[in-house]
């Protein structure tokens, strides 16, 4: 799992504070390490759609954002490690990231679990598919309707005839290349399109050796990046609130108010910021 904790050492910033303003700094410092982490999450939101090409809501959401509390003043930013049927989305971007090569998907290890698909092989879109999302991708529904043909569903009630057209003469969806009559085709799974699907057309071709991702998100340095630009701002944010809305009324701070207002005239956005570290690594 992917993740960039948010910590603070409040020493230097707490140093000109009274013993009453003292009592306000574990919710506020909970309050300004969580908003930190929020900034990562949106620098890192701003920064995919530089990366990768028309990223899906799937690859945008791939991360979330545990809050810190006053026992414990961490927040954290981390990757999805739950998809329901699929793959999580932090899982697939780890090898964008770090680099080297992905690891099966839940679609590869369905067609390996009926024979399909040999053992330690991997699958990329074929070259011809007209049918794809609107980020450029196989769509969701058609990895289904290719497992369901094939009847190699998890699901044995989601497995459906594999049939082009109406009535028992129909010819067949999809069929598996690299094998039987279809011996001299390269080894994955064709599509029947045309007139009577008499044309064919190569949807998803097997391939011996695991897609090789090269590192280009830079994830740790944008995360640092935000933490830098961010945190003491943050904090001293939330201190000034917290003083504004303390039981037994506010508590006026004049060195509160010149910190924030340092900090803010030095501090940039977080999508700012994440942009910044893009342009860096482009030179």
């Amino acid at each position: 799992m992917l993740a960039f904790d948010v910590r603070m050492d409040i020493a230097d910033a707490i140093r000109g504070l009274t013993e009453l303003e003292r009592k306000q700094v574990p919710f506020a410092l909970a309050r300004g390490l969580t908003q930190t982490a929020r900034d990562i999450h949106g620098g890192l939101a701003e920064a995919m759609p530089a990366v990768f090409d028309r990223p899906t809501r799937w690859t945008t959401g791939a991360y979330f954002v545990k809050p810190a509390t006053k026992k414990d003043l961490v927040a954290t930013v981390m990757s999805r490690q739950f998809a329901g049927k699929g793959t999580p989305a932090g899982a697939m971007l780890r090898h964008h990231i770090e680099g080297g090569a992905r690891k099966s998907t839940m679609f590869e290890r369905r067609l390996q679990a009926v024979g399909i698909m040999d053992s330690g092989a991997f699958g990329v879109m074929g070259r011809d598919v007209a049918e794809k999302d609107a980020f450029g991708n196989i769509p969701a529904a058609k990895y289904v309707s290719m497992l369901s043909a094939l009847k190699a569903h998890g699901d044995a009630t989601q497995n459906r005839k594999n049939k082009f057209g109406k009535g028992k003469r129909g010819k067949e969806l999809y069929f598996v290349g690299g094998r039987g009559r279809a011996k001299h085709l390269a080894p994955g799974i064709y599509e029947y399109f045309g007139y009577f699907g008499k044309a064919i057309k190569p949807t998803y071709m097997f391939v011996p050796k695991a897609p090789a991702y090269r590192s280009r998100f830079p994830f740790a340095t944008i995360s640092e990046r935000v933490s830098q630009g961010r945190l003491i701002v943050n904090f001293l944010t939330a201190l000034d609130a917290a003083f504004k809305t303390a039981r037994g009324g506010p508590i006026k701070s004049p060195y509160v108010g010149h910190m924030k207002a340092r900090a803010e005239s030095a501090s940039t956005d977080p999508r700012s910021l994440a942009r910044g570290v893009l342009s860096e690594l482009e030179r």
